[in-house]
């Protein structure tokens, strides 16, 4: 049988300038997921990431510990979701909820911030003031997981490396999730850990959730 490996990034640069690069701390669990994965003898057939720097560098790492020797392919429809325009979005819908997100670096404040603008999206208040409405996110996400499925031969194994909005999106539509339940698991994915689904004919089953036996 076919399988899914999906995995969040390794932790990125939050409150620097440039969130889009992994810390020196997620270089390193990203090596240490590569070492994990090619002690037990994990061996992908095909590695895709989104485009994002996070995740192809979180790809790399994994990759050259594994001694993968294949392109790794880049699938846009794993992006993130944005992020800082969603809590632009919703706090000028709430303008008595004061954040900056260039200097406010409260990880606390920042994420519980954003789980109100999630909600926000997901009911459609926040039409007309981000690019990428909830249904499309939706849509991106479930046609990423179509074409996987899809393509997969028997016994394949793909790893694909994108962020815990896309990888709890692809969570949801797999299970069957309420929006609560799809933000509630958002917030518990960790950086450098790792769902699996298995790969079948017509569908995909969740058989794992938030591995880091490497860490």
């Amino acid at each position: 049988m076919a399988t899914l490996i999906l995995t969040r990034h390794a932790q990125a640069s939050l409150g620097k300038q440039d969130y889009d690069q992994l810390s020196d701390l997620g270089h390193k669990q990203a090596h240490l997921l590569g070492e994990y994965f090619d002690s037990t003898s994990i061996k992908p057939s095909r590695v895709i990431c989104g485009s994002l720097k996070r995740h192809i560098e979180t790809a790399d790492a994994i990759t050259r510990s594994l001694q993968y020797n294949q392109a790794i392919e880049t699938d846009p429809r794993w992006n993130e979701f944005d992020f800082k325009g969603l809590i632009k979005a919703y706090l000028s819908l709430n303008s008595d909820q004061a954040f900056n997100l260039s200097r406010d670096s409260n990880p606390a404040t920042f994420f519980k911030l954003l789980k109100k603008a999630m909600f926000a999206w997901a009911n459609n208040d926040l039409v007309g003031l981000v690019d990428e409405s909830w249904s499309d996110f939706e849509y991106r996400i479930e046609t990423g997981l179509e074409a996987i499925r899809q393509q997969a031969d028997r016994d394949d194994t793909v790893m694909l490396v994108s962020s815990g909005g896309a990888i709890s999106m692809a969570i949801r539509k797999v299970m069957g999730l309420s929006v609560e339940q799809m933000i509630d698991i958002n917030f518990q994915i960790k950086n450098a850990s790792y769902a699996s689904f298995d790969i079948k004919r017509d569908r995909m089953v969740l058989s794992g959730f938030n591995h880091t036996p490497h860490l």
